[in-house]
């Protein structure tokens, strides 16, 4: 409130002057305002001039807060004004502004904030004060899920999280937790399983969806072979019995068929060559797996062969011998071989020309390369005997005042089929030596390297066709006492000569 006084500024009259009246002396509010001064002298008379009046205010309001709870909208956001938190905050005059320290709350500011309000009079003067803004957030989440197929590990089991079947799940804030009612799954639940989605927002607040697990198996199951199987045959037989241990599948999940696809089972009789043995393991779920190993049966067993005996040949006419085929008269047998699938051999080859003693080999070779031999001796002999051709007989007369003639005939010489013959005079003379007369049979032999003897014979007859010279000497001969006496030719011999000798032989009277 103010006087007329107050807004004189020397107000003058000749007489004196009183300011009487204003336009205005009361304000309710700050401001400018002109107001018009009346000023009157004694004599009534009146003039006015205008005053400016600024009311101002330096008395600052009271600023009064409420605490209040507010809740997000969909899309996590709320705002406020000053005036929201005003508890009836007072001034002396007006209060021109509330003014919040923070309007905008999202997600981030969920439960208690303190807010500084401003309160503002008219006069520019402010005061404070602080409230409780608690923000909140009762909005569910939007819970979607999806189906997901998921594989069971080698051990049989398989897990997920919420996060798995999670199909896009939104809230006006945050999700904060994603829980799937069941997380283990192993072969007892093979197939579609239905399962449901918690999802909750950091307010606590939640929705669920179902989503279908279908859970498979695509783990292959297990199974090990023996090693690759390396026999010989039985003793006398193609074959082998062979055992092994029998592969059995394993599967992550229970009870797996193992069935055997090829070959033979354990303590067959696996013939000779290459078996190969296969096994295969189905699971529940038709997932296969298989393994395979051979039996290699080798016919490591030799052949047998008989061979012939051993033989005694002849040389032929050069002392050589040619060898024949004798496979023919070898008996060969085999545990796994054909009589006539044996291959026989023989060292030295059929047409060798030998010309000593010799060791004959005959092999026997089966269909696998195994092979036996025996041997045979072919001992040689010659049994050709030697030749020898002799001179025709010869007749020839003494030679002169001899009684003989000395004979010359060309000497027989041996030969043979063989070389190192030897030949021999074994009766008669030599060439050249002088025979008697009288037949002389001269008889050459000839004996080979084999103890092979050859003779032949011829005979020298030597006559002697030279006459005697007779010789006679007279004899005086007495009469015995009967008056008788005998002489012979030789008591009248004088030395009758011959070139053979001279014998006498008669008398005319004795």
């Amino acid at each position: 409130t103010i006087t007329p006084s107050d807004v004189d500024g020397g107000s003058t009259d000749n007489c004196g002057v009183t300011p009487t009246g204003l336009s205005q002396t009361t304000f309710s509010s700050v401001g400018v305002y002109t107001v018009t001064l009346t000023v009157e002298d004694p004599s009534g008379n009146t003039s006015t001039c205008d005053a400016t009046v600024t009311v101002t205010d330096n008395q600052p309001p009271v600023a009064i807060c409420q605490d209040i709870t507010l809740q997000l909208d969909v899309t996590g956001n709320v705002t406020i004004t000053g005036t929201d938190i005003d508890g009836g905050s007072t001034d002396n005059g007006s209060i021109v502004s509330y003014t919040a320290s923070q309007t905008a709350f999202d997600c981030t500011h969920l439960g208690a904030n303190t807010v500084t309000l401003t309160v503002t009079d008219d006069g520019g003067n402010s005061s404070t004060c602080d409230a409780t803004v608690t923000v909140e957030d009762n909005i569910t989440p939007t819970a979607l899920c999806q189906d997901i197929t998921i594989q069971l590990d080698g051990t049989g089991s398989a897990t997920i999280t919420g996060s798995d079947i999670d199909g896009g799940s939104t809230d006006n804030c945050t999700v904060s937790s994603l829980t799937a009612s069941q997380t283990t799954f192993d072969c007892t639940n093979l197939g579609a399983n239905t399962v449901t989605l918690t999802v909750a927002d950091q307010s606590g607040n939640t929705s669920t969806c179902t989503s279908t697990v279908t859970v498979e198996d695509t783990e292959l199951p297990q199974i090990i072979c023996p090693s690759d199987i390396h026999v010989s045959t039985d003793l006398g037989l193609c074959e082998a019995v062979v055992t092994y241990a029998t592969p059995v599948g394993t599967d992550n999940c229970a009870s797996p068929v193992t069935t055997m696809t090829s070959g033979l089972v354990t303590g067959s009789t696996f013939p000779v060559g290459v078996t190969t043995v296969s096994y295969e393991v189905v699971d529940t779920s038709g997932n296969t797996s298989s393994c395979s190993f051979t039996v290699t049966v080798t016919d490591a067993e030799e052949p047998t062969i008989s061979c012939p005996s051993d033989i005694t040949v002849d040389f032929d006419g050069a002392c050589q011998f040619t060898l024949p085929d004798y496979t023919g008269g070898a008996t060969a047998s085999d545990n796994c071989s054909l009589v006539g699938d044996i291959a026989l051999t023989q060292s030295p080859l059929a047409g060798t020309v030998i010309t000593a003693d010799q060791v004959v080999t005959l092999t026997a070779t089966d269909e696998s390369g195994n092979s036996t031999d025996c041997s045979f001796t072919i001992t040689t002999e010659d049994t050709t005997l030697p030749q020898i051709s002799c001179p025709s007989d010869i007749t020839t007369t003494t030679d002169l005042g001899l009684c003989g003639a000395v004979v010359t005939y060309t000497t027989p010489v041996g030969t043979d089929n063989c070389s190192g013959v030897s030949t021999s005079m074994t009766s008669g003379l030599a060439s050249g030596d002088t025979f008697p007369v009288g037949s002389t049979t001269v008889t050459y032999e000839v004996t080979d390297t084999s103890g092979n003897t050859s003779s032949c014979s011829f005979t020298v007859t030597v006559t002697d066709e030279e006459s005697p010279v007779a010789v006679c000497q007279d004899i005086t001969v007495n009469l015995d006492g009967t008056g008788t006496v005998t002489i012979t030719p030789s008591d009248v011999d004088g030395g009758s000569t011959d070139n053979c000798g001279v014998t006498p032989t008669g008398l005319s009277q004795t």
